[in-house]
């Protein structure tokens, strides 16, 4: 990939994530981008095309943080693997709160894009991490707590500080950027996902 290419990617990635698609154009893109429109035409035809290579980035390293996982880490007990996977959903919503951002944006629309979104990135990642979760259960899994409501309140507390950092700036007067901001966050989601996984009876 040209580095000029990389920068049209990325600069749509964040416009469509903050305006959304309808919001968003290819001239203002190549604007921010400081390229021409003719240029963003050329290497995608079209602003729908731009929009499926965007999110191919960006969910290519979505890909890379939940389902291309080390072999040692596979071995790993499935709770320490979850915990594990929690704080990378962490770090990724710290470094690419657009990923979350797309989605919300995305699904209050509901139509192709959204579609193509779940059938191609969201559904291949999230469909094992429920799976995991289900595992992950065990002997906890007599308690109200199911894999799929466990998995969107792990990714709902994960990301929502760092989709909105001006809340959390506001109101702790806290820079959710901050990298030991982000440490601490994740130590906390860890914590959360530890008590909700240990069994009703030993409580």
């Amino acid at each position: 990939m040209t580095i000029r290419r990389e920068s049209i990617l990325e600069t749509a990635i964040r416009e469509f994530a903050t305006k959304g698609y309808e919001g968003t154009s290819t001239s203002n893109i190549a604007r921010v981008c400081g390229v021409t429109q003719p240029l963003i035409h050329y290497h995608f035809a079209s602003k729908e095309n731009l929009w499926r290579a965007a999110m191919d980035h960006l969910y290519g390293e979505v890909r890379q943080q939940f389902i291309d996982v080390p072999e040692t880490e596979r071995r790993w007990p499935p709770r320490e693997r979850l915990k594990a996977l929690i704080r990378r959903f962490v770090y990724l919503c710290a470094a690419r709160p657009e990923v979350v951002q797309t989605v919300v944006r995305e699904a209050a629309v509901k139509g192709e894009r959204f579609d193509w979104l779940v059938q191609t990135h969201l559904g291949p990642v999230m469909r094992p991490i429920a799976e995991l979760a289900a595992e992950a259960l065990g002997a906890s899994s007599a308690r109200a707590t199911s894999p799929v409501h466990l998995v969107f309140i792990a990714i709902g507390g994960a990301q929502f500080l760092f989709s909105v950092p001006a809340l959390m700036e506001s109101v702790v007067g806290m820079d959710p950027r901050d990298p030991a901001v982000v440490e601490a966050h994740a130590d906390a989601m860890a914590e959360i996902l530890e008590r909700l996984l240990v069994p009703a009876a030993a409580q």
